[in-house]
Formats: C-alpha cells, sequence, structure tokens
C-alpha cells in the first residue's frame, strides 16, 4: 500500500505481507487530493489485482 499527495513525488509505503488488510497509512495533505496505490498477490489462487487511485478523497 502506497499513499500520497498527488502534486508530492514521495510516496509513503507500508510494506509486508498481510493476511487480512494493510494499513493504516497516513499522509498529511489537507485541502489537496492524494494517490493510493495497492497490489493483491493471492498464492493459493489466480486473483491477484492492483490499483492505482488517482486525485482522489480531495479536500
Amino acid at each position: 500500500m502506497k499513499i500520497a499527495k498527488h502534486t508530492d513525488s514521495l510516496w509513503t509505503v507500508n510494506q509486508g505481507n498481510f493476511a487480512y488488510y494493510a494499513g493504516p497509512v497516513y499522509v498529511s495533505a489537507a485541502g489537496q487530493c492524494i494517490d493510493l496505490e495497492a497490489q493483491i498477490d493471492n498464492t493459493t489462487q489466480t486473483d491477484n489485482g492492483y490499483a492505482l487511485e488517482t486525485k482522489v478523497h480531495c479536500g
């Protein structure tokens, strides 16, 4: 899981192997949008996922 202010190239990262959830990950971005990125690797099945969301949770 990675998170950053939309205008910033410095990502805050929460790395590791998580069975249920990752986080929390925080970034100070009052009045701005954030970008987030997450990846799911399921080693027992073929369902893997990747998400990159930009300009979300604006305000």
